[in-house]
């Protein structure tokens, strides 16, 4: 009886002011949380430019996700327009992005939402069994919407995916 006050009491320290404190983190046209303090990094080269919004739990942490994201490019022309060829523009992003990572893109996208934008949810299956990415898309005017959630090959379905990717609301 003497150990479960301390223990008590430590445990709720861990999960009060660890990494594991989501956050909310506010761009210019959209919000998103993270379970920790987010980084940022921006690329411009013209009317092109880019950025990227990440997070990195501790390795052997209490988080089993590798590694969050969210970046976003604004292009020269309204990408939105593109209706159906839309579908096809992410799923090739996607393509892409298995390869670079030597990975396999494991299904054609399932259609999901932020506020009245549709986009899709994409799942690529890593290198080497190494575990899977969770992949959304969304397009708003100019700008192309990606976000990322690596997860380790023992987690693949876990509550913080859902979390992350349900958080992002564009505005």
């Amino acid at each position: 009886m003497r150990f479960l006050l301390p223990a008590l009491l430590f445990s709720c320290l861990l999960f009060s002011c660890g990494p594991g404190d989501w956050r909310i983190y506010s761009g210019a046209d959209f919000t998103i949380e993270f379970p920790g303090l987010a980084k940022d990094t921006a690329t411009m080269e013209g009317e092109l430019a880019g950025a990227e919004v990440y997070f990195e739990p501790v390795s052997g942490g209490l988080d089993s996700n590798i590694y969050y994201a969210v970046s976003f490019y604004s292009l020269s022309d309204s990408i939105s327009k593109l209706g159906d060829d839309l579908d096809n523009i992410f799923r090739d992003d996607v393509k892409i992005y298995a390869w670079t990572m030597g990975g396999v893109l494991s299904d054609s996208g399932r259609v999901v939402k932020s506020g009245k934008y549709e986009g899709r949810e994409y799942k690529v299956f890593l290198a080497a069994n190494a575990g899977t990415a969770t992949v959304r898309k969304f397009a708003k005017g100019k700008k192309l919407y990606t976000l990322l959630v690596i997860t380790d090959k023992m987690c693949l379905d876990n509550t913080k995916i859902e979390r992350f990717m349900e958080s992002f609301k564009l505005k």
